[in-house]
């Protein structure tokens, strides 16, 4: 059994009022102390449905956390097959529940593996593709000293021209042009405000912020229509 919304102890009840008391569904006598069916709504005397005291004090301090099934219709028949229809229902939710469970742990560790394969690809390829950039690199640089070297020849200039020498100019060339392209980008902003701080790195990310702010708030540009790589304050 369980408890009970509409336990009567007494004819003041607040279910059962002194003028109009509820009939017994059991001996058809007017209940002055019973307990009401969650079911049929029938009430019946503690003694005709056979509820002990003892069962009744639990009800009462239960209270409507529990519930009551009388026998006058079989309602704690129709309960009981009820309870035993959702036990091993509930036993099959918590077996498919541990069953996704395990299965959401298996596709989290099949996901990361995944995303590491990727990015060990993505690594791998980027490696590649740096040390062919490198190849390409030097091949271009021992073709132009190779040119140099011949226009050299060709033109009679006095003196011996060493290979490695070329090679050095050769390189600083490149250099320089890499230089002029990186600062192809370079853009100089007068009148942004001192940090105020000693510290270097806080002073450069301090103008960092003052320059992001003035192309995203003044000059409403796109942040994904350019990039900051760094700043330095020229005096």
């Amino acid at each position: 059994m369980a408890a009970a919304s509409g336990i009567v102890n007494k004819p003041n009840s607040k279910t059962i009022s002194k003028k109009k008391l509820e009939i017994c569904g059991h001996c058809n006598v007017r209940v002055s102390e019973g307990i009401k069916c969650d079911c049929c709504k029938y009430w019946v005397h503690y003694n005709c449905e056979g509820i002990t005291d003892k069962e009744v004090d639990s009800w009462n301090i239960l209270g409507n956390r529990a519930s009551f099934y009388c026998s006058v219709r079989s309602c704690n028949q129709i309960a009981k097959k009820f309870i035993d229809c959702i036990g091993p229902l509930q036993d099959q939710v918590d077996s498919n529940t541990q069953r996704i469970e395990a299965l959401e742990k298996k596709l989290e560790a099949q996901q990361k593996d995944t995303e590491s394969e990727v990015n060990r690809a993505i690594s791998e390829v980027n490696n590649a593709i740096e040390r062919e950039k490198d190849k390409i690199k030097s091949e271009v640089r021992d073709d132009i000293v190779g040119v140099l070297l011949q226009d050299h020849e060709k033109t009679g200039a006095g003196g011996t021209v060493k290979k490695e020498q070329v090679k050095v100019e050769v390189q600083e060339a490149l250099e320089d042009e890499k230089d002029k392209a990186f600062r192809a980008g370079n853009l100089i902003i007068a009148g942004v405000p001192e940090p105020d701080t000693d510290d270097m790195d806080a002073g450069n990310s301090a103008d960092l912020a003052s320059v992001t702010r003035l192309f995203t708030d003044d000059m409403k540009l796109d942040p994904d229509s350019y990039r900051i790589t760094n700043t330095t304050r020229l005096y």
